[in-house]
């Protein structure tokens, strides 16, 4: 049996207060224990098995489907934006504590500092980056000029004026309120913006209504509100659509424990158990919740600028079309499934080809009754369209086939769930030809416009285990 850990009254009462039983924090701390928790990795996908390649005829006909899809079809955009910027800001907020006096930089660099030469990249570029107007700004309130201050080579107060409240704070502020885009006429956008931006194009519905929802860290959320408030009316009136743009937050309830080195619970300095949020799995609540038919997902920091939009919104009608022809596919077999019909097979063979269902062979050479059984049970659930796209640098997380209970059956991985003493499992990794950056449509309501119970399908051992920092101290979460 895993150990378990004695906790006191007072980590009781903090764990009530986040909503997590003993037995929740109790059953994470087992998993630490666990050696097994790597994915059960068989093969990578690859196109023709388990990737499907869309060809120009079909990319025509699936976007027309999107583009014509029911007006009663209630299409969201769900974007995960709580993930902060500090980590994209690591090696300028280490450079910010180091040496001050001009050259210094230019001198590590050349040495082979790895955080000096992100820092100088850093420097040559911030004339041009979309948020140097601001900085400038930031610098006369400050009763400076910033670029006198790149002249005179005075990185620190630079990096203050960008990354402390001093200045523009982007070390504290969430990714999606950061400015990601520099344009001609100036101001760049955030990232929030560029989403909002984009959902114009797929996630209109014919009353001109876009609906977004971004879920955000709750400590951010009235900048979240007040940055969409203050930008959203010249976009509607420039784009002609009206935005609908919802928030939430993670609940507490889904934040994790972590554990040190050793296996003990980590606690901060104040002695207390350190409770970190989950990953974007723990959004399943929030995405529950939405109303909405059918949902596209992406990152916050999946964003492109608008001269290279124009794929991004093809591909994300084509991904719609796709979502949409299975859904009526499959809630008109369910429906001659109920009225007694004799498509069982066909419903078999559905799940087989594009599913990639594995029909256990007792159902398949078993009595019509059976076949409709299973049939009826693995179409009545929700669905996800998954986009890859081609691996052009190191692999990273994707599609791949992996073992479970029910056979081989296709799965969108992390790199973290890969065991990296695995030499087998690495080499498939190596192998692997395409990934996934969290480009999915899901169709979350039943073919009777009910909303399907997302959390009856969570595999509560799906988890992986990374490795962090919490104020320089190690940590496992």
């Amino acid at each position: 049996m895993a150990k378990r850990f004695s906790l006191s009254e007072s980590d009781l009462e903090q764990l009530r207060r986040h909503g997590l039983s003993v037995e929740d924090a109790q059953r994470q701390f087992a998993l630490f224990k666990r050696s097994g928790f790597f994915a059960p990795i068989l093969r990578p996908c690859s196109v023709d098995d388990g990737i499907r390649k869309i060809d120009d005829s079909e990319v025509r006909r699936l976007e027309a489907a999107y583009d014509q899809r029911p007006g009663e079809l209630r299409t969201l955009k769900f974007v995960p934006a709580s993930g902060a910027a500090s980590r994209m800001f690591k090696a300028p907020l280490a450079w910010k504590e180091r040496a001050a006096e001009p050259g210094a930089l230019e001198r590590a660099a050349g040495g082979g500092d790895a955080e000096a030469a992100v820092v100088l990249d850093l420097m040559a570029a911030l004339e041009h980056a979309p948020f140097f107007d601001d900085l400038a700004q930031a610098a006369a309130s400050a009763g400076s000029d910033v670029r006198a201050l790149l002249g005179e080579q005075r990185v620190r107060e630079l990096l203050e004026l960008l990354l402390t409240p001093k200045g523009l704070d982007y070390a504290a502020l969430p990714k999606g309120l950061l400015k990601f885009h520099p344009y001609p006429q100036g101001g760049g956008r955030t990232a929030c913006e560029e989403h909002m931006v984009e959902a114009a194009a797929y996630a209109v519905d014919r009353d001109g209504i876009c609906r977004l929802h971004f879920t955000v860290a709750t400590e951010h959320r009235r900048r979240f509100e007040s940055h969409v408030s203050t930008v959203g009316p010249a976009y509607e009136e420039a784009l002609g659509i009206t935005y609908e743009v919802g928030f939430s937050s993670q609940h507490p309830s889904t934040d994790t424990v972590a554990v040190d080195p050793e296996g003990r619970p980590f606690r901060n300095e104040e002695g207390r158990l350190l409770l970190r949020a989950g990953g974007h799995g723990s959004l399943i609540e929030n995405l529950g919740r939405l109303e909405a038919d059918m949902v596209f997902i992406k990152n916050i920091d999946n964003v492109v600028p608008d001269h290279l939009r124009g794929p991004t919104e093809l591909w994300k009608r084509v991904l719609g079309g796709l979502a949409i022809e299975l859904r009526a596919r499959s809630f008109a077999l369910l429906d001659a499934l109920d009225r007694g019909e004799a498509v069982a097979d066909e419903a078999l063979d559905l799940l087989r080809r594009e599913f990639g269902e594995n029909v256990p062979e007792s159902v398949a050479s078993g009595t019509p009754e059976a076949k409709a059984e299973f049939a009826r049970k693995s179409l009545d659930r929700p669905m996800r369209v998954c986009g890859v796209v081609r691996n052009v640098g190191d692999p990273g997380g994707g599609p791949f086939w992996i073992d479970s209970p029910q056979g081989p059956r296709r799965q969108i991985v992390e790199i973290s769930q890969i065991d990296p003493d695995d030499k087998d499992r690495r080499a498939m990794l190596a192998a692997s030809t395409h990934f996934n950056p969290v480009d999915l449509v899901c169709v979350l309501r039943d073919r009777h416009g009910r909303p399907f119970d997302l959390e009856r399908f969570i595999d509560e051992e799906a988890v992986f285990i990374v490795e962090r920092s919490h104020h320089g101290r190690r940590l496992r979460s």
